[in-house]
């Protein structure tokens, strides 16, 4: 049976948050603002955000929301993002964001619900994202019998744990690598281990691209990957390529600068610094100058161990250049200057074989997590669309 939202929920939005560090504490009552919900879907505890003390809650009038609380951006740039959060326990609650308090027990299915038809669908104007009460209360839900509804929400909720467990698997492998490279390696920084070192200048070839002109795109043709593009190959991702160069001019680059082969790394020099991609050597493709910096293989170091080596390595260099707000490129000539282990090539290859291994269990790994993510979509679908 549908209903207006506002037949089934009391609405209304949140207040405005004191100002100034001195108004928060460690042992009060958690105050949500705008800024705290991608975090918290991301799995931070609501225990572990900002929080006011019943006194400063007192004095500024603030009102607490139950547990259950549906909660979404209303206003501001965050109201585009359609984040949807459900109070695990009573909180205060910024004025940017709307509150469904549900007159009975639905605010799990209403969280699914507004999951699947994000609320920034209600914004007027992208210009001056807004999304009214009035608009809110008015939205027609499909309530559904209480059966159905403790059903759908079992069901997602099953669902959502077992990816949740699969990304943790994930996150295990990962650090498998981590420790093992750790372990064997010792900390690339310190280098308490005190291995020989000479700089990644000595053992490879480092460079760029030749430059490629806007007007030298063409619909169709060899792929032209940015740092967009390598940062999802990086993550074992599909892409759809926007870019495209003619094979003419392909042939043409390959012949006269050459072109990245299997084993190579590319590695991402602004923006997402630092990202890492072994060309894998399946397809044809080139590369935008300065967005990506181009390292040959080379017989001296297995690509692999390179791989995670430099993480660590740019991982420092990012550190020590932050400026707070920003990092500075990554150049070529800095990449020649890093000191980098001179390892035998013996024990970087037994290293790489395991991470050969830990990647094959989380191919498995991920497979089962897309699945997973399809039902999950396609119930959504079937319950809500």
């Amino acid at each position: 049976m549908k209903q207006l939202l506002k037949e089934i929920a009391v609405i209304s939005a949140g207040q405005s948050a004191p100002q100034g560090d001195c108004n928060y504490c460690d042992n009060g009552r958690p105050f949500v603002k705008a800024g705290n919900l991608p975090e918290l879907i991301g799995g931070t505890k609501i225990t572990d955000i900002q929080k006011v003390s019943e006194k400063v809650a007192n004095k500024y009038r603030l009102k607490l929301y139950p547990k259950g609380t549906v909660l979404f951006a209303k206003s501001g740039m965050s109201c585009m993002k359609g984040y949807v959060y459900v109070l695990p326990c009573e909180a205060y609650v910024v004025s940017h964001l709307a509150c469904i308090i549900p007159k009975s027990d639905i605010s799990e299915y209403l969280g699914y619900y507004f999951k699947y038809k994000k609320p920034n669908q209600l914004v007027k104007d992208a210009a001056y994202p807004s999304i009214s009460l009035c608009d809110i209360g008015n939205l027609e839900i499909d309530v559904k019998d209480f059966f159905t509804r403790k059903n759908i929400v079992t069901t997602l909720q099953q669902i959502e744990l077992i990816i949740a467990l699969r990304q943790q698997e994930i996150q295990k492998l990962d650090n498998l690598v981590k420790a093992r490279f750790v372990e064997l390696f010792g900390d690339p920084v310190t280098n308490e281990k005190n291995w020989p070192r000479l700089t990644l200048g000595d053992i490879c070839e480092i460079g760029s691209s030749k430059r490629v002109f806007e007007k030298e795109y063409v619909p169709n043709g060899v792929p032209f990957f940015r740092t967009k593009e390598i940062v999802e190959l990086s993550k074992g991702n599909q892409i759809s390529t926007e870019l495209f160069i003619s094979k003419e001019h392909f042939e043409k680059l390959k012949k006269s600068y050459g072109v990245p082969k299997k084993d190579d790394l590319l590695i991402s020099a602004v923006g997402t610094i630092g990202t890492i991609w072994i060309v894998n050597g399946d397809f044809e493709f080139y590369f935008k100058d300065g967005n990506l910096i181009h390292i040959k293989a080379s017989p001296n170091f297995s690509s692999i161990f390179m791989k995670y080596l430099l993480n660590e390595l740019i991982a420092n260099y990012k550190k020590e250049m932050s400026t707070g707000t920003a990092y500075s490129a990554l150049t070529i000539a800095g990449l020649k200057k890093m000191l980098v282990y001179d390892v035998p090539l013996v024990k970087q290859n037994q290293f790489a074989t395991l991470v050969k291994q830990v990647d094959k269990s989380k191919a498995a790994v991920q497979k089962s997590l897309d699945k997973l993510q399809i039902l999950f979509d396609k119930l959504m679908q079937e319950y809500f669309g």
